[in-house]
């Protein structure tokens, strides 16, 4: 076909001409054959011309079929590798925001399987249950008394644990969860300040039993000293 888009600059002397041609499409000299005619007057005045054949073969081409095969796959796999790398980081992103989803629900469901461990009327094989108060704190849960349901804050049956400590010891808690123990006046304020607020108090004199109920208990922060 007939190219309509061609530049080029000639230069000649007495004894050679150089002419060099710029396409304007790329693909332009990958196809087909060209021919370039130089016209020219000589010194008499007579019409004298120079023609010259080329095609993609030519080995004095600026261009050929490889050479632009090449910039294709070039242009086609930094493409591709443009693609792959946002596609990458839109899945770590989703990723990174699936993790985080996961994490929030396995928590909400440890919360949910420890506060259904110490609810009133669940039927449990044992008296007391072991289990996590806030996901962290370790706690026993009186789980027969009165229909269950109960945190205990104090528990004291023999004599293998001091009660006598310090103030920071009182403030932590202190003893053995599975024996005996003091919860701590930092988990008791955070009981009471979460709809905790009904205290009972059981106690065995001479072998009998007695127990006490108080239906607004509460336990203030350290500022307040409890």
């Amino acid at each position: 076909t007939k190219l309509s888009n061609v530049t080029g600059t000639a230069y000649w002397s007495k004894y050679h001409t150089n002419l060099t041609l710029n396409f304007q499409n790329e693909t332009d000299c990958l196809n087909g054959k060209f021919q370039c005619e130089l016209k020219s007057l000589t010194v008499q005045g007579q019409p004298t011309y120079i023609s010259k054949n080329s095609t993609n073969d030519d080995t004095n081409a600026c261009c050929t079929i490889a050479n632009y095969k090449l910039s294709q796959l070039q242009a086609q796999y930094e493409t591709f590798v443009s693609e792959a790398r946002n596609k990458y980081e839109i899945l770590i992103n989703q990723t990174s925001e699936l993790e985080t989803e996961l994490t929030s629900l396995k928590q909400q469901n440890e919360e949910r399987k420890n506060r259904e461990i110490c609810v009133r009327g669940n039927v449990h094989t044992s008296p007391r249950a072991q289990f996590l108060l806030w996901g962290s704190v370790e706690a026993l849960c009186d789980t027969e008394t009165d229909g269950g349901g109960w945190v205990i804050i104090q528990r004291r049956t023999n004599s293998d644990v001091i009660f006598e400590r310090n103030w920071q010891d009182y403030k932590t808690g202190f003893g053995n969860i599975t024996s005996n123990f003091w919860f701590g006046l930092d988990n008791i304020h955070n009981l009471t300040s979460r709809g905790y607020t009904v205290l009972r108090v059981d106690l065995e004199y001479q072998g009998k039993k007695y127990f006490a109920q108080y239906s607004s208990f509460s336990v203030g922060d350290e500022l307040s000293k409890y």
